[in-house]
């Protein structure tokens, strides 16, 4: 019985650091603003031309050029090296700025930062060169 209480108690103690953490999120991501945004876009493009992203990237590419044969088709990579783009840059940046690292935060994430382009030219431009990170990130395999 001692032993079950024990158990419990620790499982109990792991549910309110998740709620904890949980609450946490929710006030940052309520608290995310305008220089939130510009932070978190410059952050993501550090992620995306970082050493390490680069890196894992090439060698990922480097597997599928030595093996044709086996490297997965078009449409299939890009899934890839978005997930790739997911995992190494933008869910933990996510995170740390309140979002979920899922697709419902990645759509709350854009939305956040959207709203902010009208009023601020530096965040529209850094959308702007994001897009472009991206989009050579993507079609360059």
């Amino acid at each position: 019985v001692l032993l079950g209480a024990a158990g419990g108690g620790a499982a109990a103690k792991g549910d309110s650091v998740a709620e904890a953490q949980e609450q946490w999120r929710r006030v940052r991501c309520a608290a995310f603003s305008e220089d939130a945004a510009l932070v978190l876009q410059q952050r993501v493009l550090e992620g995306l031309s970082g050493a390490a992203f680069r890196e894992e990237l090439g060698q990922l590419r480097a597997q599928w050029r030595e093996h044709p044969m086996d490297a997965p088709d078009r449409e299939e990579r890009r899934d890839i090296q978005e997930r790739l783009c997911m995992a190494r840059v933008l869910a933990p940046l996510m995170l740390q700025f309140g979002f979920k690292p899922d697709s419902s935060g990645m759509v709350a994430m854009e939305d956040a930062v959207a709203a902010y382009a009208p009023i601020n030219d530096v965040i529209a431009e850094q959308a702007e060169q994001l897009d472009e990170a991206l989009a050579e990130i993507m079609s360059g395999f």
